[in-house]
């Protein structure tokens, strides 16, 4: 079989091209290897190349095949370099899916020459009874496992050559399901909305770092191509194990441009509405020659753009790696005597802005890589006396601790500044995953370790200031090289965040409580709080919610939710039912998903009439949402222990919360609903001879005569009728991750995922008013809709096994009966 070397990115022919070498100055070139005929035939075939040796050896050489639907990261190949006499020789074997039209050949070494060897195809009998002889070896000396093993890993042996198969861990239609998953639909932490009030002064300041690479620069159009920017790395992330959150895509602020003001003054709205206080922009200097300035200096000239801010200088080299290690470095820092003046002098017009971020009186420098400074302390009091020269006066060094670093004040700095993942605890758990390339090397993490490890973690004894991340994946810049720290939740990340809010309220001093995050914008690292389109403004009101769990100023037991969408007729009704409760220990919140009608002004009218104590917050989404997106808007605003939930066109009777929290705490419940009594549209109760009401009561009749486990009934549809009749606490929301992003079955996909977490409480008393009127979806709820009903029933089941109550269950008839039809049995086959 002959092939043809030709380029495809950045390389030209030397001498002849016909010789079929090629010559390459940027340190990315690529190639493609065609057939002489039409397709390349499948099996085994042996590829060497060679680079010219003035150049770098070999790093990861890869093929990409295009198998009729052009070249795809699916099946790459990662080249099994061949031990050899001359390191500047690759030589391998590769195993050629079917129907090849074309490869793409990617060196991933550095600038070179390059040139295709002849080769020649195996032999396919060789190939055989070497592959035969193998097996047999295999399974005298190891075993059958050892085989399984061998198979999964990589493939037999060629003659005289290993052989590497181009075959992925999972199947192409699971990444591309994948895929779709992560790119159209939400998370069940999804806000659809900032949050309603801005956070509180809780004497505790956060401090976001704060990366200013969106935007073209001539440097990075040099580099990486004209009009690089961090954007550029985001947009060609893709998932590389199952469950990995990839890509990553922005929700409000969409891809900006940090050349104009527009988005930087969004940025800052958000960040203080929701408690970030200041942001700490990454300065980079290297001998005199600035990058990335212009969002700085932007932001300098414009006092419009009123937040706090800090400078931490990424004072190391910029290579290709993205690490700032010494290989194939685009830019180097030259640390001296002069520059240390130089960069001071550059700074000391930041520190003199009103709005630069000051401890004790002191502007805050933060250093990134303090270790690699060559006279560290004599830089540091380069600056602090150059600082008095200017009159500044006394000057805040912090150190990052990155890269190994602990307690930077032994070296002459004043406090230093934690840099998560750098220093975390955690242990790698990759092999748990499901990979979609066999030759990935992404290194996966448990963040809920992470977070848990740090929370408990406490104060050393010098100055530092705690720092928590909401995320971390660098996927986007390393590809199956990333670190991904896995499993992060906005939650998770409140309970980080709040430990260490807790902990600097508690020990540090007075004016040096900060707490910083990494990081308000590191999208290609996964490291955000900017609103994204899978989770929404989630990671923001996690912060929101830490801040407010610290100031606890006046928290009532229960919060009650009441999602309102045209229903003016009704609201009045709905909101006196509520303020009319024996039990006092509650706030209303009420937020209208943009009705059409007068809803949300009756709703004022009625709060200015009967609101007397002001225990009412009145709200209007943005954006029209759907109810489960205002649900859990309205609870992530929340503050009480319980959380009820009140539809707008339903009502309670008037001692449901007493009756309901009773019950709850006298059994250590976390969820229950109530029975349901059915209304018409003037409130007045109808008769079971109505089909809607018919349907419900006999539900409930079912329920109480039963001897069957109510999860039974449960199993079979939501018997508590509607999301209205739910009491939970906070804790048992937290854990559940709040209601699906489904029309129909979202209030039976919650109170089933509860489930998992302790037994729901039917309550028999008469405490929810269910309205029956034209507009309303009750048909829904007994004929639910077939995809919702798979997909409600496919999670439960998926891991039964796991479930309180499954001992429980397994030995009840009902169960049996239930299962043994066609429709039930089908999830248990998974």
């Amino acid at each position: 079989m002959k092939f043809k070397l030709e380029p495809y990115y950045d390389c030209a022919p030397v001498g002849n091209e016909q010789a079929g070498v090629w010559e390459s100055h940027a340190s990315d070139p690529q190639f493609v290897i065609r057939p002489q005929g039409r397709l390349l035939a499948e099996g085994l075939c042996k590829f060497t190349f060679r680079v010219d040796p003035a150049y770098p050896k070999w790093a990861r050489p890869k093929m990409y095949f295009d198998c009729g639907d052009g070249i795809s990261e699916e099946g790459s190949v990662s080249l099994r370099i061949e031990t050899s006499d001359d390191p500047w020789e690759v030589s391998s074997w590769i195993r050629l899916p079917a129907n090849v039209r074309m490869i793409r050949f990617d060196p991933t070494c550095a600038p070179g020459t390059f040139s295709l060897q002849p080769m020649g195809a195996a032999s396919r009998r060789g190939v055989t009874w070497s592959a035969i002889r193998k097996v047999v070896s295999i399974l005298r000396e190891r075993g059958f496992s050892a085989l399984v093993t061998r198979v999964v890993g990589g493939g037999t042996d060629a003659p005289e050559a290993q052989v590497h198969a181009a075959k992925l861990v999972s199947t192409a239609s699971d990444f591309q399901k994948h895929l779709t998953e992560m790119t159209t639909k939400r998370d069940r932490s999804y806000i659809a909305a900032p949050a309603f009030d801005p956070a509180p002064d809780v004497g505790v300041k956060l401090v976001a770092y704060y990366l200013p690479q969106f935007h073209p620069i001539a440097e990075n159009d040099a580099w990486w191509g004209r009009g690089f920017t961090e954007w550029t790395n985001v947009g060609k992330a893709l998932p590389t194990f199952a469950g990995h959150y990839q890509p990553r895509l922005p929700g409000e602020l969409g891809y900006y441009d940090l050349r104009g003001k527009d988005a930087m003054r969004r940025q800052i709205e958000l960040a203080k509405h929701h408690g970030v206080q200041a942001f700490c922009f990454y300065y980079y200097w290297f001998d005199g020659h600035r990058l990335l300035e212009k969002p700085i200096e932007a932001f300098l000239k414009d006092p419009s753009l009123d937040i706090e801010f800090c400078l931490c200088w990424a004072n190391e080299n910029w290579s290709r790696r993205w690490d700032g290690s010494e290989h194939d470095i685009l830019i180097a820092q030259n640390h001296s005597e002069e520059d240390d003046i130089a960069i001071i002098d550059d700074l000391i017009r930041a520190f003199k802005d009103r709005r630069y971020l000051r401890v004790d009186g002191k502007p805050v420098m933060i250093v990134y890589r303090a270790d690699i400074l060559p006279e560290v302390e004599a830089t540091l009091a380069r600056w602090r006396s150059r600082c008095q020269e200017h009159g500044i006066g006394e000057v805040h060094l912090v150190a990052a601790e990155t890269f190994g670093l602990k307690d930077p004040t032994r070296i002459g700095f004043d406090a230093g500044v934690e840099f998560p993942p750098h220093g975390v605890h955690a242990g790698a758990i990759s092999d748990k995953f499901v990979h979609y390339n066999a030759d990935s090397q992404v290194t996966i993490y448990d963040y809920n370790e992470v977070a848990a490890y740090e929370s408990q973690r406490t104060y050393p004894n010098y100055p530092l200031y705690r720092c928590a991340m909401p995320s971390w994946d660098n996927t986007a810049r390393k590809g199956v090289r990333a670190n991904v720290f896995h499993g992060s939740t906005p939650e998770s990340f409140k309970v980080w965040l709040s430990a260490l809010m807790e902990q600097a309220s508690l020990q540090a001093p007075a004016g040096q409580r900060l707490v910083f995050i990494n990081a308000w914008n590191e999208w290609a690292e996964g490291a955000y709080l900017e609103p994204d389109r899978r989770l929404g403004y989630a990671n923001l009101m996690a912060c929101h919610r830490a801040i407010s769990g610290l100031a606890k100023n006046g928290k009532p037991k229960v919060s009650v939710v009441m999602p309102m969408y045209k229903h003016e007729s009704y609201v009045e009704q709905a909101i006196r039912s509520v303020l009319d409760q024996t039990f006092d220990d509650f706030e209303l919140i009420i937020v209208d998903d943009c009705s059409p009608d007068r809803t949300f002004e009756k709703a004022k009218e009625v709060l200015a009439r009967h609101d007397e104590k002001g225990r009412v917050r009145l709200y209007r989404m943005p954006n029209n949402a759907d109810a489960f997106n205002v649900i859990n808007t309205a609870i992530a605003n929340s503050r009480g222990d319980y959380i009820a939930i009140l539809n707008s066109d339903d009502a309670w009777s008037s001692n449901r919360l007493a009756v309901m929290l009773d019950a709850m705490e006298r059994t250590s419940s976390q969820i229950a609903f109530s029975k349901v009594v059915v209304i018409d549209e003037n409130g007045e109760f109808l008769a079971g001879k109505h089909p809607a009401a018919t349907e419900i009561y006999r539900r409930q009749d079912e329920v109480l005569k039963s001897n069957s486990p109510l999860m039974l009934q449960l199993m079979q549809g939501n018997v508590a009728v509607t999301t209205g009749n739910f009491i939970f606490s906070r804790d048992l929301f937290n854990k559940v991750g709040g209601f699906s992003q489904l029309r129909l079955c979202h209030d039976w996909d919650f109170i089933l995922r509860a489930s998992y977490h302790g037994a729901p409480l039917f309550v028999n008393t008469d405490g929810y008013l269910y309205r029956v009127h034209s507009s309303n979806t009750f048909s829904a709820v007994s004929h639910l809709a077939e995809e919702e009903t798979k997909q409600v029933l496919g999670e439960f089941f998926s891991r039964f096994g796991d479930h309180p109550q499954y001992d429980l269950l397994k030995a009840n008839a009902g169960y049996a009966r239930l299962m043994s039809s066609d429709f039930y049995k089908s999830f248990l086959k998974h």
